[in-house]
């Protein structure tokens, strides 16, 4: 219903435009209506006074809203006879809708007639009739929009609600396919057009056959209807289909992809596997003469006679695909060893949480590729196994360190309890005397190994705040100044009025002195010069320790570094514990700074190197800096 208005309201509104109800005057409208009717009226006059009824003329008008009519021959000069008369000619000159026409029956017998109507219609005849229906119509012409989109406006949320409701049973709350669900979705495709197709082939055809008349105007309307329920029909199966998920599981064509696609993932996987393998070189000289003779095929299909063929045409085709095949390959190829490379340099920088991307990459890049992952992953796994090492050592040397602590501090207090008790035996005395030293020595050698493990286990606290070298410095030459003294070492301070800071612990500091300047003190030679000094590069500062060693120093720096080893392998007359290196280095790590040995020949020289410290530097960037 909502169909058939919408096209009547369209149709009405086409007759409408193309009638000019928008544009003219109402009583135009009617006299363009009424011409033809009019027309064969004056007509029927013309031929009843030609045939001498003039009763039948009158009685035709008697009947009808005719308020005066005339009909005489047509004179020589093309104008009108008195002839034969039908009402008031007064009426004439007031009369709204009239019409004169010129009708020949033959050479000589040629008459012209007029026709004037009355602007009341009273009489029921077929000018009245034809008046009323312009005059419905014109009266309906905005109306008639109006009602279009209302039924348009209706006609949307009815096959709204129909697609909604399309595919759920009564009671159900989840929608079931129905029979056409299953038929293959081209299948169901091709029946819709070849429906719309008849459709719109019976109405042109039956159409102009009948020539536009109201059997054609019924056509047309039982088509739109035909082709509505069509369109219903499909989208409701359509909507059925949506909710249900059977388009693409109906589709034919999935399963020729579904078949092609296995088809080539077999081929894929019988080419990876003899790419896999096959040598790189092998593949190489393949891939070349693949190239090579797309080349070959295009250029034998490129003429030389100046005819352009279309198998011309198809060379040059091939010959540019090949052109940008090869670049693209010979870019994807150089890409994927970017890749590769980019990979090893990370891992020989040390960095080996990135992971390498192995999507799309040749057989001969992936399988080169997981053996690089393959390292990484060793390296980590080894890595983590020796920091659990380390930590496990650090633990259990802090445990077992302090469980020994409490019988050595006895064993010291008893010793120089011994020393203090008079003995006649002086021998005892003696041994009293190297107990307390070596138990003493033994007491530091715990407490260096304690702060070894806390240094490299992080656990050591660490407080960093602006510092000046020169003071730092100032102040352990000042200490160590009685112990260079009686060790024959000259001291040399340079550039000690430098005012360059750097953000480190004073306390960690001092022990860093403590442990190079005490290593000095033991191991330089007597009678020479020690130097300590302070230097300035942009951006960090650099403090180095120099001495002349009092034995032949016969290992690396790396080798210095370790732990209890000292300058001189014999270990002959040394009372140090072979930490203090190891403990300054760790300390310097720890604030963010480099110590770095060097040994040339008898010259025995240690630099720390720090970042300067800046006045600008906020106690925000301080405080990142401590939890880093």
């Amino acid at each position: 219903m909502l169909t058939l208005l919408i096209v009547g309201c369209l149709g009405m509104i086409a007759y409408l435009l193309t009638s000019g109800y928008y544009y003219k005057p109402f009583h135009q409208i009617v006299n363009e209506a009424i011409t033809e009717y009019a027309y064969d009226d004056m007509y029927y006059l013309a031929n009843a006074v030609y045939n001498e009824d003039t009763a039948k003329a009158y009685y035709n008008c008697e009947q009808e809203n005719i308020a005066y009519a005339k009909v005489g021959k047509r004179t020589y000069f093309g104008g009108m006879s008195n002839g034969w008369e039908y009402g008031d000619r007064s009426k004439a000159d007031t009369a709204i809708y009239s019409y004169t026409d010129e009708i020949i029956f033959d050479n000589d017998n040629a008459y012209v007639c007029e026709i004037y109507l009355g602007y009341d219609f009273s009489k029921h005849d077929n000018y009245r009739n034809i008046y009323l229906i312009q005059q419905a119509l014109y009266s309906l012409r905005y109306a008639v929009f109006v009602i279009a989109l209302f039924s348009i406006v209706g006609w949307v949320f009815v096959y709204i609600f129909l697609l909604k409701c399309a595919g759920y049973e009564k009671g159900s709350d989840t929608p079931r396919p129905i029979f056409e669900s299953y038929v293959p979705f081209e299948i169901s495709l091709g029946l819709t057009a070849l429906a719309i197709f008849f459709i719109a082939f019976f109405t042109n055809d039956r159409g102009f056959a009948i020539n536009f008349g109201a059997e054609f105007i019924l056509l047309l309307i039982l088509d739109v209807l035909a082709a509505v329920c069509v369109f219903l029909v499909c989208s409701i199966c359509f909507a059925i289909r949506v909710k249900t998920k059977y388009i693409w599981r109906t589709m034919l064509l999935r399963w020729v992809i579904v078949g092609l696609s296995k088809l080539f993932k077999l081929i894929g996987r019988g080419f990876r596997s003899m790419g896999q393998s096959m040598p790189l070189i092998w593949q190489a000289v393949l891939s070349v003469a693949g190239f090579a003779t797309l080349f070959l095929i295009a250029a034998s299909c490129i003429g030389h006679n100046g005819v352009t063929t279309g198998t011309d045409l198809f060379g040059w085709c091939l010959l540019l695909f090949c052109i940008i095949a090869f670049i693209a390959f010979g870019i994807y190829v150089a890409y994927m060893y970017r890749k590769l490379e980019q990979k090893t340099a990370q891992l020989s920088r040390g960095e080996l949480n990135g992971e390498l991307n192995t999507r799309f990459m040749l057989p001969v890049f992936n399988k080169h590729a997981q053996e690089l992952e393959t390292i990484s992953g060793g390296i980590v796994i080894s890595n983590e196994k020796r920091l659990a090492s380390e930590r496990t050592q650090s633990s259990l040397i802090t445990n077992v360190s302090h469980d020994i602590k409490t019988p050595l501090t006895s064993i010291i207090n008893y010793a120089d309890l011994i020393t203090r008790e008079k003995s006649e035996n002086e021998k005892i005395n003696e041994y009293a005397e190297v107990l307390g030293r070596q138990s003493s020595r033994l007491k530091r050698l715990l407490e260096d190994l304690i702060e070894v493990s806390k240094a490299q286990s992080g656990a050591l606290e660490v407080n960093l705040e602006p510092c000046r070298v020169a003071t730092l410095l100032t102040q352990a030459a000042g200490e160590f100044e009685d112990r260079l003294n009686e060790n024959n070492l000259d001291l040399i301070m340079k550039n000690t009025d430098s005012d360059v800071k750097i953000l480190a612990d004073p306390r960690r500091m001092w022990r860093v002195f403590d442990n190079l300047l005490g290593n000095i003190c033991k191991y330089a030679q007597p009678f020479t010069r020690v130097y300590m000094s302070i230097e300035e590069t942009p951006g960090s500062c650099r403090i180095v320790f120099k001495n002349t060693s009092s034995r032949e120093l016969d290992m690396t720096p790396d080798e210095l570094m370790e732990r209890f080893v000292r300058g001189d392998k014999s270990r002959e007359g040394a009372d140090g514990n072979g930490l203090g290196l190891s403990i300054a280095a760790n300390l310097i790590a720890i604030q963010k700074g480099n110590m770095d040995i060097t040994i040339d020949g008898d010259l025995f020289k240690v630099t720390l190197v720090f970042s300067v410290f800046k006045d600008e530097i906020t106690e925000k960037q301080i405080n990142n800096i401590e939890k880093q």
